[in-house]
C-alpha cells in the first residue's frame, strides 16, 4: 500500500526507501501526499529585442498587482542575466524612481534603445520615462570639477569681524545633492554682504545628469568653537555661466547643515546591489568590495562605509540589518543599523557559491549552490539542505552552475541553463516544509530557459524562454491559461519481500482535477504503450525482480486490475505515469484480499 506520496530521495538505495518515497519522480507535484502534476506555464509577455536575457515587472495599478498583461504591467528588459534593480526606498517617492546596477555579464547587441552596447554603468529613471522610452540618468552627482568658489567680504569695522568658509553643491531635479567643493575662506563684516562666485558649472559636470540647482552653504561657529556648514541659498544653475550670490543673510542656524560631506557617486562597477533595512543599499566591485548606501539615498556611497572580505564575491542578498555575501570561498555576513557601523564576519565553512543564479533571498536566509548541495546561510551560519537527500556527486550532475533559480512558496525551484538535451530541459522542485513528505522532483518540458525572476510584488516566479517569452511558473487556480496539468512520473521503492511473492490485483484511488478535461479512448491494452494525455487518465508499468510485468491503464478511481500470476519475485516496483492526482495504491496477493485491505 503506498499512500502520503513523497519525492525523490537518491541518497537511498531503492531497496531502503521509506515506503512513500520515489525513485524517480518528474514533473510531480506532491503537496496534500498526492501526485498531480504541475501547470502548464501561462504566457504573460513576449519580450522585443533578441539580447533580453532579464525583465523586470513595474505593475501599472497597485491594487492590481495580478495584471501580468501589458495593460496592467509596463515590463523592462535587460541585455544582462544579472541587472539588479531597485526601487527608491523613501516612502512617497512623487518621482516613483527606479535603480539600475549591471552586473559584469552584460552584453548588448544594441537592439534596445534603453541599453548601448556598452554597459551604461549604475543609473537611475522615473517611472514616467521609463513608460515614455525617455533616457535615464547616471547615478549619482559629482563634486564641482570648477573648483572653490571665490568669496569678497565686506572689509570689517570696528573690532567687528568673522572667518567664514564657503562651499557649494550640486541638487539634481529630483533633489538629489552631491559632495561639496573645495572650500574658501575669508574674513570680514559678518553684518555686511559677502559677495561669492560659484565658477561657471562645466557641462562635464551634467553628462548624463539634470543637474538643475546649486546649494551655497558657510561655516557657523558655536560657543564651544566647533565650525558647521549651514545653507544660505539655494540658486539655479547655469551651465557655462559663473553664479554670483550676494550673502546678506543674518541668521542661517535654521537652515539645514551641510548633509553630503564623504558622499561620492557609485564606484565604478557597482553590481548585484540588494536593498537592506533602514534604506540602506548594498553592492560589491572590485571583485572584493562591500560598499554601502547612505540611507535612503542610492545615489550616495560613501568610500568610508566599504568593507572588503577574502574571495571574489558572487552575489548578495539582504535578510533585514543583515547582509548574506556569497563568494567563491567562504560565506561572509554583514551586519549593522547604519552603514557607518557595518561589521562584517566570516563564516567558518568551506561552502564556496559556484552559481550566481543558484542564489535565492528568502526570509530565512540565502540559499545558494556549493559544490557540496544546496546551502541555506544566514546568521547561524551554513546548513546543507540537500545532505538528507543526495550525494555530492549527484548534486553536480545537476550542473548547479547552470541554475536559474527562485522561490515559490515555500519550494526552492531550478530551471538549467541551455538548449534542450533530447527534446526535454531539467530542473527540480525541493521543498523541505512538508516534512517526511519531502518534495524533491525533477522537471522536463521542451522549453529552453534563458533565466528566472521572482516577481516581488506578486509573489510569482517568471521564467524567461528562448523564444523570448515571459512565463509565469506553476500559476495559481483561476489564473488565465490554467487549464492544462503537466502530465507527470512516479517510481515506487523496491518493495522486498523475505521471501519470493506473489501480486495478482491492484487499485488505485484518485482525483480527477478540473484542469484535465479529455475524452477517454478504449482501454489500451499494449504492453508497449507510450502514456497518451490526449486520452488517459493514468498507466501503471508493474515490475517484479527488474523484469516488467504488465502495463496496465487504469481508466476509474477505485476499479480492481489484475496482474498476470505464474510467478512469484522479491523485488517489487510500480511506475506511474499520469495526469490526475493519484491519492493512494493498494496491491494484493488476491482480488479477496485487495478488498480486505
Amino acid at each position: 500500500m503506498i499512500a502520503d506520496f513523497a519525492g525523490m530521495n537518491p541518497l537511498r538505495d531503492p531497496v531502503l526507501l521509506p515506503d512513500n518515497n520515489a525513485q524517480y519522480a518528474d514533473n510531480a507535484w506532491l503537496y496534500q501526499g498526492q501526485v498531480r502534476g504541475f501547470r502548464h506555464g501561462t504566457d504573460i509577455y513576449d519580450t522585443k529585442y533578441a539580447d533580453t536575457q532579464q525583465i523586470y515587472r513595474i505593475p501599472i495599478d497597485l491594487s492590481n498587482v495580478m495584471d501580468f498583461t501589458s495593460t496592467g504591467s509596463y515590463w523592462l528588459e535587460f541585455p544582462d542575466p544579472f541587472m539588479s534593480v531597485i526601487r527608491n526606498p523613501t516612502v512617497g517617492d512623487q518621482w516613483n524612481r527606479y535603480y539600475f546596477f549591471p552586473s559584469d555579464q552584460y552584453d548588448s547587441a544594441g537592439d534596445n534603445p534603453n541599453w548601448p552596447l556598452a554597459s551604461p554603468g549604475p543609473s537611475y529613471n522615473t517611472l514616467d520615462n521609463l513608460i515614455a522610452g525617455t533616457p535615464g540618468f547616471a547615478l549619482g552627482i559629482p563634486a564641482p570639477t570648477g573648483g572653490a568658489p571665490t568669496v569678497a567680504p565686506p572689509a570689517a569695522t570696528g573690532n567687528t569681524e568673522e572667518t567664514r568658509a564657503y562651499v557649494y553643491t550640486y541638487v539634481s531635479a529630483y533633489g538629489e545633492e552631491g559632495p561639496p567643493s573645495p572650500a574658501t575662506t575669508a574674513t570680514g563684516d559678518p553684518a555686511g554682504t559677502w559677495v561669492v562666485t560659484i565658477p561657471a558649472p562645466a557641462a562635464v559636470d551634467n553628462t548624463g545628469r539634470d543637474i538643475a540647482t546649486t546649494r551655497l552653504y558657510r561655516t557657523v561657529t558655536d560657543t564651544q568653537g566647533n565650525a558647521s556648514y549651514y545653507q544660505v541659498v539655494e540658486v539655479p544653475v547655469t551651465f557655462g555661466t559663473d553664479i554670483v550670490i550676494n550673502d546678506n543673510y543674518d541668521t542661517i542656524t535654521a537652515n539645514n547643515i551641510l548633509p553630503t560631506i564623504g558622499f561620492t557617486p557609485p564606484p565604478a562597477g557597482l553590481q548585484g546591489v540588494v536593498m537592506m533595512a533602514n534604506g540602506i543599499a548594498a553592492g560589491f566591485t572590485n571583485s572584493r568590495e562591500v560598499w554601502f548606501s547612505a540611507p535612503y539615498m542610492p545615489h550616495a556611497w560613501p568610500p568610508s562605509y566599504a568593507l572588503t572580505v577574502d574571495y571574489p564575491i558572487v552575489g548578495l542578498t539582504a535578510n533585514g540589518s543583515s547582509l548574506n555575501i556569497l563568494t567563491q570561498g567562504s560565506p561572509f555576513i554583514a551586519t549593522g543599523l547604519t552603514p557607518d557601523t557595518m561589521t562584517i564576519g566570516k563564516v567558518t565553512a568551506n561552502e564556496p557559491c559556484i552559481g550566481r543564479g543558484s542564489i535565492v533571498a528568502s526570509g530565512e536566509g540565502a540559499y545558494y549552490a556549493s559544490p557540496n548541495g544546496v546551502q541555506l546561510l544566514n546568521t547561524g551560519g551554513t546548513q546543507n539542505m540537500t545532505q538528507s537527500i543526495y550525494e555530492k556527486e549527484f548534486h553536480n550532475s545537476l550542473e548547479p552552475q547552470n541554475w536559474a533559480s527562485g522561490r515559490y512558496s515555500s519550494a526552492y525551484v531550478s530551471f538549467v541553463k541551455g538548449p534542450p538535451v533530447g527534446g526535454d530541459h531539467g530542473g527540480f522542485v525541493i521543498d523541505y516544509s512538508q516534512g517526511n513528505n519531502m518534495i524533491f522532483t525533477y522537471l522536463h518540458f521542451t522549453d529552453e530557459i534563458v533565466n528566472a525572476m521572482n516577481d516581488e510584488l506578486s509573489g510569482q516566479l517568471f521564467a524567461l524562454r528562448s523564444d523570448g517569452a515571459v512565463m509565469q511558473w506553476n500559476p495559481p487556480v483561476g489564473a488565465p491559461g490554467t487549464t492544462t496539468l503537466w502530465d507527470w512520473e512516479w517510481r515506487s521503492k523496491q518493495f522486498r519481500f523475505p521471501h519470493p511473492q506473489q501480486f495478482k490485483a491492484f487499485t488505485a484511488i484518485f482525483d480527477i482535477p478540473p484542469e484535465v478535461q479529455i475524452t477517454l479512448g478504449p482501454r489500451n491494452t499494449d504492453q508497449n504503450q507510450v502514456f497518451d494525455p490526449t486520452s488517459q487518465y493514468l498507466t501503471l508499468t508493474v515490475f517484479a525482480d527488474g523484469n516488467q510485468i504488465v502495463v496496465r491503464e487504469i481508466q476509474k478511481s477505485g476499479e480492481v486490475l489484475l496482474i498476470p500470476g505464474g510467478f512469484k519475485a522479491t523485488l517489487w516496483e510500480f511506475y506511474f505515469q499520469g495526469q490526475i492526482g493519484l491519492k493512494h495504491f493498494k496491491a494484493a496477493s488476491s482480488v479477496k484480499e485487495l478488498k480486505a485491505m
